[in-house]
């Protein structure tokens, strides 16, 4: 982070008058890729060491993307800046449950300009480091009609920041004088470790006990947990009034995507002229 930081200042000082602002908006759609190993129990888990466990692959990163950035332009092929994406995942479905990935993440970078024979189509690579804040949906799913046990169990995963790294090549093509629309393919490597899960919602029977009843007695029948905890070694208990234990692993949200939108330059020396030439012609017309 020190050696972007200096190099931002350098670039600063070298490039003088020619630093101009833009922003962009846009969004795209990411696809799943580079999933990685994800242990989870096939059966329904009351106990966490009862069943075997099972080794699947998992990347919560596909789905739309909504991004936006704030860049500071040095020269006509330096730019830094930061993005803002976010992502609501396509639901991941496993034997006993399911899973789905929100995410916000920051990503400040720097981008260079490529080398083009057209002055208004500009290849560019950009990349940097990321931050964001995450969540996962777990959805446990239970269905035994013949003993009366089928229902869902909706937890949501939370705490901790998510952190990796974005690359992305683009081109822009420049369609007016401060606007320009962009296309671009980019790899976000992201990597999210939980901290704790909270039971927000139940549905359905279990032990012939309807769980919208707030009277059911389900504790008498096993372990109801409300709150999760994530650690290295989760230990067994049957104490449903403690967060019950729980793996800590990673839950990625690796993707490769295909992002378009739109770059507009403010001209702040122009508005800054207009404002001057209405304020003076305001005052001219208060003197008459």
């Amino acid at each position: 982070m020190k050696l972007i930081i200096s190099l931002l200042v350098l670039v600063l000082f070298v490039s003088g008058i020619k630093a101009q602002f833009y922003i962009e908006a846009g969004g795209g759609y990411g696809f799943k890729a580079f999933s990685e190993n994800y242990l989870y129990y096939s059966n329904y888990l009351y106990y966490p060491n009862s069943f075997r466990m099972t080794t699947g692959k998992l990347s919560l990163g596909q789905g739309y993307k909504i991004k936006s950035s704030l860049g500071y332009k040095f020269t006509g092929i330096l730019s830094a800046g930061v993005d803002i994406m976010y992502i609501v995942g396509q639901k991941e479905q496993f034997k006993s449950h399911s899973l789905q990935g929100r995410l916000v993440n920051f990503t400040p970078f720097l981008s260079a300009s490529l080398l083009s024979y057209d002055k208004k189509l500009i290849p560019y690579i950009k990349l940097g480091p990321s931050v964001g804040k995450a969540e996962v949906i777990c959805i446990e799913e239970y269905h035994e009609v013949e003993d009366l046990n089928w229902f869902d169990k909706y937890w949501r995963y939370y705490g901790s920041y998510s952190y990796g790294f974005n690359i992305s090549l683009g081109i822009s093509w420049n369609i007016w004088k401060n606007l320009s629309v962009f296309m671009e393919s980019d790899i976000n490597i992201i990597s999210y470790y939980p901290l704790k899960g909270k039971l927000y919602k139940e549905e359905g029977i279990a032990w012939g006990l309807n769980l919208d009843d707030e009277e059911n007695d389900i504790q008498s029948k096993v372990p109801w947990y409300k709150e999760i905890v994530f650690v290295n070694n989760p230990q067994t208990h049957r104490d449903s009034s403690r967060p019950q234990e729980k793996l800590r692993q990673k839950y990625p949200f690796n993707n490769w995507g295909v992002n378009t939108g739109i770059r507009f330059y403010p001209d702040f020396k122009t508005y800054a002229s207009k404002v001057k030439k209405i304020f003076i012609k305001h005052n001219k017309t208060e003197n008459i």
